[in-house]
Parts: structure tokens; sequence; C-alpha cells
């Protein structure tokens, strides 16, 4: 048997079995090897991490809450599941879960677009009501009664954005969800098109078109240069421009929009995909640029002459149906939080299960799944003015 020790303080160098290592190295201050550690023969070399341990590792640096999960043992005697016990339910973490596939092959959050964890934060904004404070001489959150955050302010935010950027969130979910069809994620995929899908785009087309023939009918034409024009702010000095600026709106303009309407709309309708879906609708927004119409006719001083240039009602309730899910998902994904149902607290798999048939149930009643979210809210007791805190701290260390 073979040895070799320190001469100073007596530790045993570790030999590999049934091989020979040569140990006679003449090491001099400019030899370039740096620091040498040998391996002593009392350490145990570290125990690789199980498959189980690796998803629960990958789960908790994207942010999801895993002190409930562990570890369990498959028929084989290997770690491979992750188990989770809450309330008193036992329950597996389906190995088949395409949100936590993504977490554990991607290792983090990898844009700030995926597991809409951007739609949970810009929720929580909308919904916090603020306020002017003439004593602090800032703006601050306005409080209810009992010291909580007024949570009412969802649709007053969602209306003051306007006309043009419901039409720009439509062609930005269509953008994404071509990408989703192209790559075979048919779970996120039918989740989104739950609300931003060929039956919205089409009700905006239409609702867009009427809103063309009201202004044609109602605001007075006026005339730079020999061309026809409406002004939406009701300005007079008009600079001439090949394409007209916002607030401004040729008559041949609409008129070609309203020629083509037929065509347009039918190239939305043929849509197989949600790939030519996306093509559909960004060349009609090209084309027609229904963002120019952002503008009240405020020149129009007869309310029943007047044109209210404000999003569709199928928009409405789609961005508040698509906000209110998202945030709930990810505050039971990520953030512990729990569906309660008839006084008992659901797990999270379950609470998946609820709000899943929550979406079907209220598919076109987009303010109930917002309530829905305010009662998740306070059932957890979830800090919103703590998390806000910390996106910002997160953010400003970038």
């Amino acid at each position: 048997m073979t040895k070799v020790i320190c001469p100073k303080c007596g530790a045993q160098i570790a030999i590999a079995e049934h091989q020979h290592v040569a140990i006679g190295i003449v090491v001099g201050k400019d030899s370039g090897l740096g620091t040498v550690k040998l391996p002593l023969a009392d350490e145990q070399p570290k125990k690789p991490k199980s498959k189980a341990q690796l998803r629960i590792d990958a789960m908790r640096a994207a942010g999801m809450d895993v002190s409930k999960f562990f570890c369990m043992k498959d028929g084989k005697g290997e770690e491979t599941l992750v188990g989770t016990f809450e309330n008193g339910d036992f329950a597996l973490i389906d190995t088949d879960d395409p949100i936590v596939n993504k977490i554990v092959e991607s290792g983090s959050i990898l844009n700030a677009h995926l597991f809409k964890q951007h739609v949970l934060a810009q929720v929580l904004k909308m919904m916090t009501s603020y306020k002017y404070d003439h004593t602090l001489n800032r703006v601050v959150r306005v409080r209810t009664w009992d010291g909580k955050l007024d949570l009412s302010s969802y649709t007053h935010h969602m209306n003051a954005m306007g006309y043009g950027y419901s039409w720009q969130t439509l062609v930005d979910e269509l953008k994404r969800q071509a990408a989703m069809h192209r790559h075979g994620d048919k779970k996120s995929l039918e989740e989104d098109q739950r609300w931003y899908n060929k039956e919205l785009a089409l009700a905006m087309f239409d609702h867009h078109q009427k809103l063309l023939y009201e202004l044609t009918e109602k605001l007075r034409v006026r005339k730079h240069q020999g061309v026809e024009y409406i002004a939406l702010q009701g300005v007079d000095n008009l600079v001439y421009q090949k394409q007209s600026a916002n607030g401004y709106i040729y008559l041949y303009e609409v008129e070609r929009m309203l020629k083509n309407h037929a065509a347009m709309r039918k190239n939305i309708m043929k849509a197989a995909n949600p790939v030519e879906l996306y093509n559909a609708v960004a060349r009609y927004m090209e084309a027609a640029r229904p963002g120019k119409l952002s503008y009240h006719a405020s020149e129009v001083t007869k309310r029943e002459n007047r044109v209210e240039i404000v999003p569709c009602e199928e928009w409405k309730n789609a961005y508040k149906g698509y906000g209110g899910y998202f945030a709930m998902q990810n505050l039971i994904m990520f953030h512990g939080c729990r569906i309660i149902v008839d006084g008992k607290k659901l797990s999270r798999d379950n609470s998946m299960k609820q709000l899943d048939k929550w979406a079907n149930e209220h598919l076109k009643e987009g303010y109930w799944l917002i309530g829905a979210l305010k009662q998740l809210i306070a059932d957890n007791g979830f800090n919103i003015e703590r998390k806000q805190a910390e996106w910002y701290e997160k953010k400003r260390n970038k």
C-alpha cells in the first residue's frame, strides 16, 4: 500500500486506485502553475445534484416560491420527482408543466415577456390610485379608510391609454402569438388566444371603419392647397405633407380605406394561423394607421355631433381579462398566493385549475377577473408597495 503524507501536518494525499501518480514535481516561483491544491484522502467528492433538486433550483432562480417543494424518488430509486404539501394536500409537480419546463430549460427568466411578469407589474401600477398631495408637493398613493391601497383606478388608466394604444397592444400580442406558433408553444398560445384572436381583430376593424364614417359625416371638411382634410383637434394651420400627421386626416385617405374595406377585412377573415393573422393586421395597421385617431374631435361643440374616439368595448374586455388572468397566474406561480374557495385555501395546482375555470366561465367579463385579482391580493395579504419597491431596486441596480 502506498501513501503520500504531508510532512508538516500529516494529511494524507488522495491517490486513485490502479493508477500511478508522479509526485516528483519541481515547482519554482517562475513555473506559472498558480496555486496547486492536492486532494486529501479524507475529502469526500461532492455528490452531484439529483434531477429533482436541479428542477427546484431552477424554479427558485426564476423567482418561484419553492418553500413547500421537496425531492422524491421514483420507482428506480432516483430523485426525479418534485412534490409539494400545502394545506393538508399532497401533489406532484407535473413533469409536463410547460411553465416549469421552460424555467428548468432556461434556468432563469430570459426576458421581460416570459411568463407575463411584465403584465403583473403593469396591472398593479394601473390598479393603484394616485393623487397630488399639495402638502408634500408630490404624487402619492390613495388609501382607503382602513389604510389599504385604493385599487379602483384600472379602468380609468386603461381609458387614458388612448385609441392608438389599443391597436398597438393588439398587433404586439399577435406578433408574440406568431412566434409561439412557430416554436410550437401550444399551451401559451391557447392561453393568449382566449382574448387576443381573430374575433377581436375583426371587431376592432369594424369599429375603426365606423369611426371613419362618423368623422366624414359629422365634422367640417377643410381645405389646404386644394386638398380636403378633417382637423381632429380643430386647428387650421395645417402644414402640407405627403401623409397627414396626428391630429389631421385627409379625405382621400379616408376614401381609400373605405373603398378597400372589404378586401382588408377578407384578409383578416381568411387568416388560417397566428402568423397569417398577424401579417394581415400588421398590413392594415400600416395602410390605415388607426393610431392617427387618438384624438377627440374637439372642434364640435354639440354633444350629439361629437365623435368620441375611444377603444371598442371588445378590446376593453380583452385587456381587462388578459391582465387579470396573467396577473393572478403570476401571483400563484411566483409569489405564493393561493385561491380560496368556500373558505378553503387551494394548493398551487388546484389554484391554477380554478383560475383556468374562471377564465373560461368569464371570457366576456374581463372586469370580473380584475375583481377576482383584487380578492386574491386581499386574501393572501400580498404587499403591493413592498413588491414594487423590490422591482424598483432591482431595476436601479442593473
